[in-house]
């Protein structure tokens, strides 16, 4: 189902002459997702769980500095009073329901200059990669996904695997990067070479309560062990988020991410130079906002993303 397909074909006839074009970009708009909400309240068709999208603010912030971003979010928030507005009351609002806002991301500033751009197909030039139309075949070395500031490689070429790491390292602009064996995820800070090996389980707990053995040299990954606690600096929970990248799919692969100021260059890929990016383990990229109110009792401390979804179910009386 896309983004706005919810609404009938009676409410899109309903819709202000100015709402129209949005209906044909399927609702994926600010103003767009806070008009149909509004009415769902106000027609009292609201479910049991809603949840609304404001898109907006991340395309205007892919283009300028993410410090000057005051403008979309004050939109943002004037979209959340529409809503609250379709009630009685604000407070009637949050006494018939549990609000939750959040992001799926923070932003990166990109440097304004080319060099703040790196170019995987340049810096790959020695392998044989996949492009974008063509299909996989026998002299194809390695596939590249590329997502701004992090990338996932497939290679294709196991005998060239250790040579790709190679080259990867080289680049200084690179931060990050890791790949799986056997379980076990080995990342590289790319420059220093510096490594660090880990698995779940073992003597060392994170704030997460997940336990993590943990070889080579933890600050690869800014980590910090003291009394058998690990405490996360500049990429939060970032164990947990790459051992789950590394193993969604059970093929080799390689993630790679890209150090503050920097974003990954890819053929017919857009990019971002000035203005905002994101996709890396970095705080920059993953420090994100979240305000609940209506609800009898919070999230367990600390709050990730990822815990959402449990609590959620907890508030609807599931399991």
């Amino acid at each position: 189902m896309t983004l706005g397909a919810m609404v009938d074909a009676k409410m899109n006839q309903e819709l202000p002459r100015t709402m129209l074009r949005y209906t044909r970009r399927c609702g994926i708009n600010d103003a767009y997702a806070a008009y149909v909400t509004r009415d769902l309240i106000r027609s009292n068709q609201l479910p049991d769980f809603t949840l609304v999208y404001f898109p907006d603010n991340d395309h205007e912030i892919h283009k300028k500095n993410p410090a000057h971003g005051e403008e979309p979010l004050i939109r943002v928030d004037q979209h959340i009073q529409q809503i609250l507005n379709a009630f009685d009351s604000w407070e009637e609002a949050v006494n018939q329901c549990v609000f939750i806002t959040t992001s799926d991301h923070g932003q990166t500033r990109i440097g304004k200059g080319d060099h703040f751009n790196i170019d995987l197909d340049q810096l790959l030039q020695a392998f044989s990669v996949l492009q974008l139309g063509h299909k996989v075949s026998s002299t194809h070395d390695l596939v590249v996904c590329n997502n701004e500031r992090m990338a996932y490689l497939y290679p294709l070429r196991m005998d060239k695997f250790q040579a790709m790491i190679e080259q990867l390292a080289s680049e200084p602009r690179i931060d990050l990067i890791a790949w799986k064996d056997k379980g076990q995820v080995t990342v590289i800070e790319s420059g220093s070479g510096r490594t660090m090996h880990y698995q779940p389980g073992g003597v060392y707990t994170d704030k997460y309560g997940c336990s993590w053995t943990v070889i080579g040299e933890e600050s690869v990954l800014d980590l910090k062990i003291n009394d058998g606690h690990i405490q996360y600096g500049d990429y939060p929970d970032a164990m947990a988020r790459l051992y789950g990248a590394l193993h969604s799919q059970d093929v080799p692969m390689i993630v790679i991410t890209a150090r503050p100021r920097y974003e990954f260059k890819s053929r017919y890929y857009p990019v971002h130079l000035g203005g905002g990016s994101h996709g890396s383990l970095h705080k920059y990229d993953s420090d994100i906002p979240l305000i609940i109110t209506g609800a009898a009792h919070a999230m367990q401390e600390p709050p990730r993303l990822v815990d959402l979804k449990a609590y959620i179910l907890e508030l609807l009386g599931g399991s």
